[in-house]
């Protein structure tokens, strides 16, 4: 019975700790992805309001994907993007996004990307094969109840 009990606490512990660390990394992801594009003021705006937090962590995180594609010429393509991250503007290739995506360096929030509020938008990358798929941003308060 003794160490049925310490098993208990050891796993409890070992999950609350497990729970903090991953808590802690999406945090500090957040905060790396919102210090590429904005000044410390607004980054401490954003990370010291949870609800703050909580939509850009959605915009960040699920407000996008990207998937391999139809041939549906009906989407348009964009086969470049204008990015700007730390202060410098720069333009990379729709292979390049792809390749940021893939190794999961991308930060969706560095990019000029017109969005609707109630509208899903998809964009062919170039001739990859692949297209960008970016949510409603009303799915915002659906996905977090």
């Amino acid at each position: 019975m003794h160490n049925y009990t310490f098993i208990q606490i050891f796993c409890s512990l070992f999950l609350t700790i497990s729970s903090y660390s991953a808590l802690s990394q999406s945090t500090n992801s957040l905060e790396k992805k919102l210090n590429q594009v904005f000044s410390p003021k607004i980054v401490e705006s954003i990370t010291s309001d949870s609800e703050k937090t909580a939509y850009f962590d959605f915009l960040t995180e699920k407000s996008f994907s990207v998937s391999i594609g139809k041939n549906d010429k009906s989407i348009p393509v964009a086969n470049t993007f204008t990015k700007k991250q730390n202060n410098v503007v720069s333009t990379i290739s729709a292979e390049e996004f792809l390749s940021e995506y893939e190794n999961g360096t991308l930060n969706i929030l560095s990019f000029e990307l017109a969005r609707r509020a109630d509208e899903y938008k998809y964009i062919a990358l170039g001739k990859t094969g692949y297209v960008l798929a970016l949510f409603p941003l009303n799915n915002f308060s659906t996905s977090n109840k």
